[in-house]
């Protein structure tokens, strides 16, 4: 299974121009992350899912070899 990160960036402007709210009525909007903020946060989701990784490769056991010897023929 591969996966990766997509980042889709907004064109400028479609925020103002998409909104259906009339302008009196903004909702608060969230105070945008700094990009060092940014990179920690995908640093440490990356390094997460590594670990995952990590965790589910040794959670399965070897199966065990068996050596089968073939009968004489009668």
């Amino acid at each position: 299974m591969k996966s990766s990160i997509r980042i889709i960036k907004r064109k400028r402007g479609e925020d103002e121009s998409d909104s259906q709210i009339p302008a009196g009525k903004q909702p608060e909007r969230k105070p945008r992350e700094s990009p060092r903020e940014m990179v920690s946060n995908v640093k440490s989701w990356i390094a997460e899912l590594q670990q995952r990784k990590r965790a589910e490769s040794r959670s399965f056991s070897p199966l065990p070899v068996v050596n089968v010897v073939p009968s004489p023929n009668p």
